[in-house]
């Protein structure tokens, strides 16, 4: 039977085959997960989102899940994604029936029910960030194009009897229109692993079908490990999915919609191109304007997002399932007989740069 460390009852306000990708541990103060159980009708829910949400955007090792339970409205269709494990979860804590919403865990020993003790949240997050802690989690894994996330789970601990490792994926930037008002979620429980009751063992190897429904680039993997007697958690992780992508590339696309251009005088003119993301894409990639076929009356820029470089390469990094990268050259001359002339944008793979393309840009004065 689970021993309550510290409950605080706030009622007042209250509604009822590759190598893995090696996951870091945080760096800094001890990492610190915040539960929060709510409803898309309970009418403070919004607030105790946004009070999370803003502290853990400036806080990197402040982890926060967000479990909707099926009180006041037992068709919240976050709840209706994994209910028998969200009921279990709250069960652990706090018993049948459940206490409302919200209801606020911060690492398994405070409990908080309503949002009138939210003045007092940032308080005891930065008490456990200062508490004695050691790492005990190591975390490995692959995520391939099938959608499946292959995960390992290592603990080192001499005392594993008590303790779980729960592996909790939850989902951020969900456009909807709650009951309550809210618009936006983060943090939405969709899937735990081993359930409420945890993984038990010092090893877990696990496959993980994530929806194809669900964009990669919005999902967290969240790994903690709870003392299941005492309630406290004692160590924790959180990363984005696309962190288990493999830095690969397939293949490198250079594009613009005009390759013919007519510049007028003295006029700083842009000309926008973009370097393809083919979506699995970790890679850096370098860019470069060759201007050997450009006579020295024509002066180019190229340009990355609204600044341009003293320099005509740069070396980007792109990211699994960003947007692809755009950026703009300016030509500028002073006469209307300035010949005709063109550059070549290039851009490689530094990983393997026989994955490389370029365009060729005409330029002319405008008449």
């Amino acid at each position: 039977m689970r021993r309550l460390l510290v409950v605080i009852g706030f009622l007042l306000g209250g509604c009822i085959g590759r190598s893995p990708v090696v996951a870091p541990p945080p760096q800094g103060s001890a990492p610190v997960i915040v539960e929060l159980f709510s409803n898309d009708m309970c009418t403070h829910c919004p607030r105790a989102e946004h009070i999370l949400d803003s502290l853990s955007s400036i806080d990197s090792n402040l982890i926060v899940i967000n479990y909707h339970v099926g009180t006041p409205d037992p068709a919240d269709p976050f709840y209706l994604r994994d209910s028998a494990e969200i009921n279990g979860r709250i069960s652990y804590y706090y018993g049948d029936p459940h206490p409302g919403t919200p209801y606020v865990v911060i690492n398994g020993i405070y409990e908080f029910t309503g949002i009138s003790g939210a003045s007092v949240w940032e308080a005891r997050i930065n008490e456990l960030h200062s508490r004695n802690y050691s790492e005990i989690l190591t975390v490995t894994g692959v995520f391939n194009s099938q959608f499946q996330l292959s995960l390992t789970v290592n603990l080192s601990t001499g005392k594993p009897s008590d303790l779980r490792t729960h592996i909790v994926l939850t989902e951020s930037n969900i456009r909807y229109n709650s009951p309550n008002g809210d618009t936006l979620l983060n943090h939405i429980v969709f899937d735990m692993v081993c359930g409420h009751q945890g993984c038990t063992g010092t090893s877990i190897d696990t496959v993980i079908d994530i929806p194809q429904s669900i964009s990669p680039q919005n999902v967290d993997v969240v790994v903690f490990v709870q003392n299941m007697e005492t309630g406290e958690v004692l160590d924790a992780r959180m990363y984005p999915l696309t962190n288990f992508i493999e830095p690969t590339v397939s293949y490198v696309g250079v594009h613009a919609e005009d390759t013919v251009v007519s510049v007028p005088v003295a006029v700083l003119y842009p000309v926008h191109f973009t370097v393809i993301n083919d979506q699995w894409m970790r890679d850096s990639i370098m860019v470069s304007v060759d201007i050997t076929s450009l006579s020295p009356q024509w002066s180019v820029n190229l340009c990355v997002g609204g600044i341009c470089l003293p320099r005509l390469w740069y070396v980007d990094t792109l990211n699994a399932f960003s947007a692809d990268s755009t950026y703009e050259l300016k030509f500028f001359h002073l006469s209307n007989t300035d010949p005709p002339g063109s550059v070549w944008v290039k851009a490689w793979s530094l990983t393997d740069p026989s994955l490389r393309d370029s365009i060729n840009i005409q330029v002319r004065s405008a008449k």
